[in-house]
């Protein structure tokens, strides 16, 4: 590329004279995101979990096949968005460990939040509209 060819890259500085306060800094920042990548994964796993947990619950509650079955419908119907926003609201408490660079917190909480919000607005329309139907249209 002839832009990067006219560059004088011999000419430009990179003696980066880091003091120990400084290292220290960058190390700690470097640490804490590495955290907070391992608990959103953690949260993005437990996430998977928890509609597999509530069939495995509600399956061992069920007192006759037939209410089994009606509880295994109800877990399908929130499985999903169960899942995102029980995701979302365990990145959202992660979220803490960067508490102390305020300008980045706040930026991200504030779009993680508000997923977290929708999240749980769709979880509980689901779940409502899909208890409505049931109690509309019959069981017992």
């Amino acid at each position: 590329m002839p832009l990067l060819d006219s560059i004088p890259f011999d000419s430009i500085p990179f003696d980066l004279q880091l003091t120990d306060e400084t290292r220290r800094a960058l190390i700690v920042l470097a640490a804490r995101l590495g955290l907070l990548m391992l608990c959103v994964v953690a949260a993005l796993v437990a996430g998977r979990l928890v509609p597999w947990l509530l069939r495995l619950v509600l399956g061992r509650v069920a007192t006759s096949k037939k209410r089994a079955g009606e509880y295994a419908t109800v877990a399908e119907a929130i499985a999903r968005p169960l899942s995102i926003a029980t995701a979302l609201v365990l990145i959202s408490v992660s979220l803490n460990l960067i508490r102390t660079y305020s300008g980045l917190h706040s930026v991200v909480s504030f779009f993680v939040d508000g997923a977290v919000a929708v999240a749980l607005a769709w979880t509980a329309t689901r779940l409502s509209s899909f208890l409505r139907c049931i109690f509309i249209c019959g069981g017992s």
